[in-house]
């Protein structure tokens, strides 16, 4: 057997000196070596994420840099299983905070669970129903995923399910909020303050917030707002088909969140959708994170457009902002491999998964929308504004 000698040079871990680690080799690339297979080093003439110096490695043909950048938050999932009626524990690797379910081989509907509020209680992202309250749906927010009870909400036997999850930080403050993830849970009772303001307890301003009336006198829509392409003024109603009304007199948040609080309106027509007295409401607000998540928008073409997220994403949600009588499209690398995804579920009804003919076709760095002509206005109509929303496992 082979002895493999480490010099005392390279590896330094005594207490009494300032160097406490590995010492890599350093040096420009003018003096790499030059039998380099399996070999990384520290380039002094190379930068990375405003560092001095930038490590690198021999691929087998050439050096490649390594980026300094800290690595992706451990936030979002998405996996399939199959239901039992019988308790089941789901691992999605991290205590997540909302879980959304959806059973995509039949038509049922939408259900989604979050920490502030309890495990006990559903809500339903397709519906304009209030809070359910139900023991034997989900009965446990666990460290490493979440644990099904034997109730047919999302664990009906033989059914086959898709859940998504994230973190707010894995806990049940209110707000519930992880800087790292930039996802935010908030709920307020409604007191029919203009323009009030609501802390959200992330650090940097949420581009997207959905709110919900949960409990109240009348049930409403989840109301959505998402910069771009809305002002504060704009909304859009998320279990809908309609256009997004970008901006306008008639307010439903008011103004657009910003680093410490989200904003709600309380003028006749959003009375009782985000502030009415008497009804209780929930906001799930997310912040844009690099190599994480990113909302946006892209413009339709008659052509394939690459839309550049920063990320290979593993879930896409798509809405027409321009055009009415569209869905909200849903693909994800749960329940298709890809690179070209052709499930779709819809986030606006409880249909069951459909098929495309010509899908999302996922990239290192985003994704590619194929051209109008081979789909609905749904997806890439020309000239058309397409709000997106990107998410990456970790």
């Amino acid at each position: 057997m082979a002895t493999t000698k480490v010099r005392g040079e390279l590896v330094d871990l005594n207490s009494a000196t300032s160097d406490k680690g590995l010492k890599m080799p350093s040096g420009t690339e003018l003096n790499r070596p030059t039998d380099a297979t399996g070999q990384i080093r520290n380039n002094t003439n190379e930068s990375s994420n405003g560092g001095a110096s930038a490590m690198e490695y021999y691929n087998g043909t050439e050096w490649k840099k390594i980026s300094n950048n800290p690595p992706p938050p451990v936030g979002f999932n998405a996996v399939t299983y199959t239901g039992t009626g019988a308790s089941q524990s789901i691992n999605v690797g991290f205590q997540p905070d909302i879980i959304w379910t959806k059973a995509y081989s039949v038509s049922d509907n939408h259900r989604q669970y979050n920490s502030v509020r309890g495990a006990s209680k559903i809500l339903y992202p397709n519906l304009n129903d209030f809070e359910d309250t139900n023991a034997t749906f989900l009965t446990s927010f666990d460290s490493n995923g979440f644990t099904l009870g034997s109730g047919n909400g999302s664990n009906q036997l033989n059914r086959d399910y898709v859940a998504f999850c994230w973190s707010a930080g894995g806990g049940s403050n209110n707000p519930q909020a992880s800087d790292t993830t930039g996802v935010a849970i908030r709920t307020y009772s409604g007191n029919e303050v203009q323009n009030r303001a609501l802390s959200h307890g992330l650090t940097s301003a949420p581009v997207m917030q959905t709110v919900k009336n949960y409990s109240g006198s009348v049930a409403e829509f989840w109301c959505h707002l998402v910069n771009p392409p809305m002002t504060g003024t704009g909304y859009v109603y998320r279990n809908n088909t309609q256009a997004f009304t970008l901006s306008g007199s008639a307010s439903i948040f008011g103004l657009l969140p910003d680093a410490t609080n989200f904003y709600v309106s309380n003028n006749t027509f959003a009375h009782e959708l985000t502030n009415g007295s008497g009804n209780s409401y929930i906001n799930f607000l997310f912040s844009n994170i690099d190599g994480f998540s990113k909302i946006d928008t892209f413009t339709g073409a008659n052509a394939t457009v690459s839309v550049n997220v920063g990320f290979q994403p593993n879930m896409v949600i798509i809405k027409n902002a321009s055009t009415s009588a569209t869905d909200w499209l849903i693909f994800d690398t749960a329940r298709d491999t890809g690179p070209t995804l052709t499930k779709v579920l819809n986030w606006n009804n409880g249909n069951a998964e459909v098929t495309f003919a010509n899908g999302l076709t996922l990239t290192s760095t985003g994704f590619d929308v194929p051209s109008a002509t081979l789909v609905s206005n749904s997806f890439n109509n020309a000239g058309d504004t397409f709000s997106y929303m990107a998410f990456k496992i970790n």
